[in-house]
């Protein structure tokens, strides 16, 4: 997490900036860059480029908000902002020809706000995320690249009654070569995730879980640009995934369960331009996954609960000079609602409209976009006491300031 004296630096450039116009700044001090867009959104930026590495560090601060009030009917009140700033640190060092390394680190900072008249009710939500990525390249030759990729996320959130962390660590050994007829890449990997969630009610109820998963899989991936036009691939994947669940509930016993299982299967994409402006994109997943140990014996030999074996999608875009359009058709498979594998939900198939359209007012740029979900009004269920979302309309309209 950067430091705060860094984040104080940082700010007072943005302060600068701020007080010689709050209204469209852009000026450049040698590899700094000062921007803002507004009275609300402000960016610092240092960059810089030679023969054996490049980096650039970016920081963003912005805010945003609304106030909603109903009358005369109901004395309700709604005000609701937010403050983010982001830092962004991207490094590249070439060795040579055939040698280099990436490191890239993303810190993003969150703080919300809601206060509501109706009740005197106040609301608080802090999000922290970090992403770090290191990866070392190898490409001795024009037709295979070696990778080592090492991966950490830690996200972390909080609201008045609840508490969220997630940490991910994963380290990836990649290897892809690039013939005249395919490409292949293959990997291998290796994933470690720590979570714990905390949650409390304001009749003193109170909910704990940790959870730890290990993953060590391998992954193997054909494909092929066929002319300009067509692109095919094929993945076949195996995970082994290891999970140690523990929860405690106020008013239950405290449970322990440890997971083993096994996680594989195939995944198809195919893309096709029929037409210059249309074109046709499919995919499909076809999985299987079984618990094979697990300290509840009743779970093994048993598939996790909510796990579908089969997914499938059909999507045609369409472009105009201002305007796309899309429609798409989506199948879930059946899933296991219950550990014991002894209930299961139907498989459903849903479709969708979408459309955007481009324009300008006053010389802005305006876009809207129109979407419809669950075009057939299909009923079906997400979970055991969940029914999806039956035909829903959506309507966006953003304009560039």
């Amino acid at each position: 997490m950067p430091s705060r004296s860094l984040k104080f630096i940082f700010l007072l450039f943005i302060i600068f900036i701020q007080v010689l116009n709050a209204q469209g700044l852009d000026y450049n001090f040698y590899n700094l860059k000062l921007t803002t867009s507004n009275d609300k959104n402000a960016e610092v930026k240092v960059q810089k480029k030679r023969d054996f590495f490049e980096y650039s560090l970016k920081y963003k601060l912005s805010k945003d908000g609304y106030e909603y009030i109903q009358t005369p009917y109901y004395d309700f009140s709604n005000v609701e902002n937010e403050n983010f700033s982001n830092l962004v640190f991207d490094n590249h060092f070439y060795f040579d020809d055939n040698i280099w390394l990436d490191i890239n680190m993303n810190y993003e900072n969150s703080k919300g706000k809601t206060i509501s008249g109706f009740g005197n009710l106040l609301y608080r939500k802090n999000s922290i995320s970090q992403n770090s990525k290191v990866e070392f390249f190898f490409k001795p030759n024009s037709i295979v690249t070696t990778n080592i990729k090492f991966e950490n996320t830690d996200l972390g959130t909080s609201s008045y009654d609840r508490f969220k962390n997630n940490e991910n660590k994963k380290l990836t050994l990649s290897l892809k070569g690039e013939f005249d007829l395919f490409t292949i890449k293959s990997s291998v990997y290796q994933l470690s995730s720590d979570s714990n969630y905390f949650y409390k009610r304001l009749d003193s109820y109170s909910y704990y879980q940790l959870t730890n998963k290990n993953y060590k899989g391998v992954e193997l991936n054909l494909s092929k640009q066929i002319d300009d036009t067509s692109f095919v691939s094929s993945s076949f994947f195996n995970v082994d995934r290891n999970y140690n669940y523990f929860y405690e509930e106020e008013g239950e016993d405290n449970s322990s369960k440890l997971i083993n299982e096994v996680y594989k299967g195939v995944e198809l994409f195919f893309s096709k331009e029929f037409l210059e402006n249309l074109k046709l994109i499919a995919s499909g997943k076809i999985t299987d996954v079984e618990i094979i140990n697990s300290n509840k014996d009743y779970l093994i030999g048993k598939k996790p609960k909510y796990s579908p074996e089969k997914k499938a999608e059909l999507r045609l875009e369409y472009a105009l000079k201002n305007m796309e359009i899309s429609a798409n058709i989506s199948h879930t498979g059946s899933r296991y609602t219950n550990s014991s594998n002894s209930n299961e939900l139907d498989s459903y198939t849903l479709g969708g409209l979408g459309a955007t359209f481009y324009t300008q007012l006053i010389n802005k740029d305006i876009k809207i976009n129109l979407n419809i979900e669950n075009l057939f009004d299909k009923e079906y269920f997400l979970y055991s006491d969940t029914l999806g979302r039956p035909r829903t309309l959506f309507f966006n309209i953003s304009m560039e300031l």
